[in-house]
């Protein structure tokens, strides 16, 4: 796990910087407040980028609020 405090929060902006570095399956989503999804892993990289609002994401290393140009890179 990678947390970093990119400061980039345009779409745009984030997108072009997941194509540089290979990524291809780029999508957007939005949950209303106070979703939650159960413990989970999934079997590749995944990597979850804010651009709006802000998420607590639970990992084996604890919770973590992630805001506004904050990424995470999960294996």
């Amino acid at each position: 796990m990678n947390i970093r405090h990119t400061g980039v929060s345009e779409i745009k902006e984030i997108v072009q910087a997941l194509e540089e570095e290979g990524y291809t399956n780029i999508f957007t989503w939005c949950d209303e407040a106070g979703s939650f999804y159960d413990w989970h892993t999934h079997p590749y990289q995944e990597v979850r980028w804010i651009y709006k609002g802000e998420i607590v994401m639970g990992t084996e290393e604890g919770e973590f609020v992630l805001k506004e140009g904050d990424r995470i890179d999960l294996q």
